[in-house]
């Protein structure tokens, strides 16, 4: 019977109050989640080692900073991952060479459909075509490799430290 009215007043002291503060915390991010896409995912996740980094930074100790920092580097990690300019970034070089891409629309036989066509103003000979084009697959293939690298980054940064970020 003790143990049942320290629950309770536990759960009343403590949990309520918690709880609705959780709720107003987590309401934005709840409300725009869906199941399709991992960008949802990392919304979530960097809302909750952000919370974490600040609870950690307010504990006065060395192992609370550090822990912290631990933390700061997942979320720095996130927010890249977030803005997603993986693809801006990869192809700074190749607009530079070649001009930005440009995209025009050309009607087909079916009038119901159109044709993409991808050119950029510095491309002039079937030589600089398929330069081009390399020089575009190797920004797509860079694209990936840095956005892999920040993932695994962060993963490997969470397996290593995630159970001392606990108190």
């Amino acid at each position: 019977m003790r143990k049942i009215l320290h629950n309770l007043y536990i759960f009343f002291r403590y949990d309520i109050d918690q709880g609705i503060v959780n709720l107003v915390r987590w309401f934005p991010i709840i409300w725009k989640d869906r199941n399709w896409d991992h960008e949802f995912l990392w919304d979530m996740l960097y809302k909750k080692l952000t919370l974490m980094e600040r609870c950690l930074r307010d504990v006065d100790d060395v192992g609370g900073t550090k822990r912290a920092d631990e933390i700061k580097v997942c979320t720095l990690l996130l927010k890249r991952l977030i803005a997603n300019e993986y693809l801006f970034n990869a192809f700074k070089r190749h607009d530079e060479r070649w001009g930005p891409i440009e995209m025009t629309f050309v009607p087909t036989s079916d009038e119901n459909l159109v044709q993409a066509v991808f050119s950029n103003a510095k491309v002039k000979t079937e030589k600089d075509k398929k330069l081009e084009r390399r020089d575009a697959k190797q920004a797509c293939q860079h694209e990936d490799d840095l956005q892999k690298q920040d993932i695994d980054l962060l993963f490997k940064l969470m397996t290593k430290h995630v159970r001392g970020w606990g108190n």
